[in-house]
């Protein structure tokens, strides 16, 4: 034994008593043949005479046997093996009834990693048997009753290798009402769609129009409730054949369920289908951010008057008044005729709506992008709720000034509104669009602290949502005061640079877009690489090539096609007849099929709507009027 093991069985037998053995050890003194000799405070040598150390206090030794040393592979036994110092029984002169066995200290094994028999471990070892051999002692002495903690080993004493981190805080994973729960789901459907919904109704028609905004809500609430109802099943289905609780379990996202029924089918389907949504939420944000952007920079550029006029700008004005056409003039004509300054000239040149303001917002946007978790983000949430309460104030001030202007009976009319278009396709692209959140329904109802109530809640949700579109849509459509054929697919299109309220409204749907852009980028970024390579974080350069790619197709669209009608509405047909209806209605069928459920007038009812979403897609090809 070198050194160092000679220094650990010094310290071993300094730091454990005599007389320490229990019942156990006594049991075994009749077979101790010879002993050998420590003396307090003097090193303990293997290879030394044990003759020589007679007279001094002895230790129990077994015969032929060597000082075996701590084997750290050594298997975990029934029974921890002991530190054993024998020497040959020639070497022993003393009677047994001299003899003292001494208990030597254990090694300590740890089941979870390695544990090293350092010294230090090994003595304290040695102390906690002391501890508890005293505790055992006094108890078998006193008849007086003697607090456990007497005799209790000090938490100082105790080495690290003994203690296991576990959390003992009553504290659990945060749950949410239903409150909450309701204005989770409001939030994360009122998007951009929100000041597309008169150009909507333009298209569709008045009275059309608000009843396809009713039947899409109720059609996507029941394909959301299809979704949830569905993962849940199969979710309780799996753990129960595992045999593990629910919430051991885990949890599976819709493309889980979508592969398990379709294959790798389905499963692609479900994530291109969700990606495509994404990507058309940055088109159109960016279109937006674009416009805002713009139009903000050009409320502190040219003078302000708080005009409170409305624009139409659209080239046919045969039946609109003289006021009409002069409104009609672009104002930042206007403007540089009435300023013919060079650097007016340069002004209009470089600061244009769709050849350079795109790409200068790719400057203030993409430091943003490149930030590896999306936390600081997540605080300006709560934007939205203060743009779309803005809306709505907007809303009522402009319809309150404005007042009621819409005729359905004479078609001669300036304010004539038909109640039925053939383009309602418009109208039901973009609402499929602006319903969709069957791609993280199941995120936010999880964190429901009653899950019971997460399909009333998310019925209630979509009322809501529902109502707050009809609310701002038709409060805006019916007060417009100029023909309905000028409403743009942005509403804010139709109100002047100078107009203080469109001005306000602009600037915060700006910063909200700001904040919530590099949240899409991130989501759709973690959700293709872990599709392609199962990192959702490949490397810097991977991450930068990908946001430049998605900035590059928004900044396209922004500057060849600036129409977030157009866009809103074949994304949203698209969504919805693949992700909301198709995939939905379609595991629902093959699932009351393995069950066999299946019934026909459920075949033909959920047939009938994936049809009707396919249908919906097609059309948005032969709208006229965009």
């Amino acid at each position: 034994m070198d050194a160092d093991g000679s220094s650990e069985t010094q310290n071993l037998l300094e730091d454990y008593p005599p007389g320490a053995g229990g019942e156990e050890e006594e049991e075994d003194q009749s077979q101790l043949t010879g002993s050998i000799q420590v003396t307090s405070g003097q090193r303990f040598d293997p290879n030394a005479n044990i003759s020589e150390a007679s007279s001094h206090s002895e230790i129990p030794v077994e015969p032929n046997i060597e000082v075996q040393s701590l084997d750290r592979n050594q298997e975990i036994r029934s029974k921890p093996p002991k530190l054993l110092i024998t020497a040959s029984p020639e070497s022993t002169s003393n009677s047994a009834d001299q003899v003292r066995r001494v208990r030597n200290p254990v090694q300590f094994h740890n089941y979870i990693q390695h544990v090293d028999s350092d010294p230090a471990v090994c003595a304290a070892i040695s102390r906690y048997k002391y501890y508890k051999y005293l505790e055992k002692i006094n108890a078998n002495q006193s008849d007086e009753p003697t607090s456990p903690l007497i005799f209790t080993m000090p938490d100082h004493v105790v080495p690290p290798q003994f203690i296991t981190i576990v959390s003992i805080s009553n504290k659990i994973e945060s749950k949410q009402g239903s409150l909450v729960t309701i204005f989770s789901l409001w939030n994360t459907m009122m998007g951009t769609s929100i000041l597309s919904i008169p150009w909507a109704l333009k298209m569709a028609g008045f009275a059309n129009g608000v009843v396809l905004l009713i039947l899409m809500a109720a059609l996507m609430c029941y394909s959301a409730y299809r979704i949830i109802s569905i993962t849940h099943g199969m979710e309780a289905k799996l753990s129960l054949s595992e045999g593990l609780p629910l919430a051991n379990y885990g949890y599976l996202d819709f493309s889980d369920v979508c592969q398990h029924y379709l294959g790798k089918f389905g499963l692609y389907t479900a994530i291109t289908c969700s990606l495509m949504s994404l990507v058309g939420g940055m088109i159109v944000y960016w279109i937006l951010m674009s416009n805002f952007l713009y139009n903000t920079v050009s409320f502190f550029a040219k003078t302000s008057t708080g005009n409170d006029s409305v624009l139409c700008p659209t080239s046919d004005n045969t039946n609109t008044s003289n006021i009409t056409d002069q409104l009609s003039v672009n104002f930042e004509s206007l403007y540089t005729l009435a300023n013919p300054d060079i650097n007016v000239r340069l002004y209009n040149k470089v600061w244009d709506l769709t050849s350079t303001v795109p790409v200068f917002l790719l400057l203030l946007l993409f430091p943003l992008l490149n930030f590896k978790s999306p936390t600081f983000f997540t605080k300006f949430n709560s934007l939205a709720t203060i743009s779309v309460t803005y809306l709505m104030i907007f809303t009522v001030v402009k319809a309150t000034k404005w007042g009621v202007n819409i005729e359905f009976k004479d078609k001669f009319s300036e304010h004539y509104s038909p109640n039925i278009s053939s383009n309602l396709a418009a109208l039901t692209g973009i609402a499929a669009l602006a319903y969709f959140i069957h791609n993280c329904v199941l995120s936010i109802l999880r964190s429901h602290k009653k899950p019971e109530n997460g399909v009333r809640d998310l019925t209630i949700a979509f009322f809501l949502v529902c109502f707050t579109y009809i609310f701002i849509g038709v409060g805006l459509y019916i007060s417009f005061p100029l023909q309905k054929s000028c409403i743009q697919d942005n509403i804010l299109n139709n109100l002047p640079l100078d107009d203080s309220l469109a001005f306000a409204a602009r600037a915060c749907m700006l910063l909200q877009m700001v904040a919530v852009f590099p949240l899409l980028i991130y989501v759709f970024r973690v959700q293709f690489f872990h599709v392609v390579s199962g990192n959702i974080y490949p490397g810097v350069l991977k991450v930068v090539l990908m946001n430049l790619l998605m900035c590059a197709i928004s900044i396209l669209f922004a500057c060849f096609l600036p129409k977030i009608g157009k866009v809103i509405g074949f994304v949203g047909a698209f969504c919805g007849f693949s992700y909301a209806l198709g995939l939905p209605f379609l595991i629902h069928l093959i699932s009351l099929y393995e069950k066999h459920q299946l019934t026909w007038h459920s075949f033909f009812i959920h047939t009938f709507f994936i049809l009707l979403g396919f249908a919906n897609f097609i059309a948005q090809f032969f709208i006229s009027g965009h």
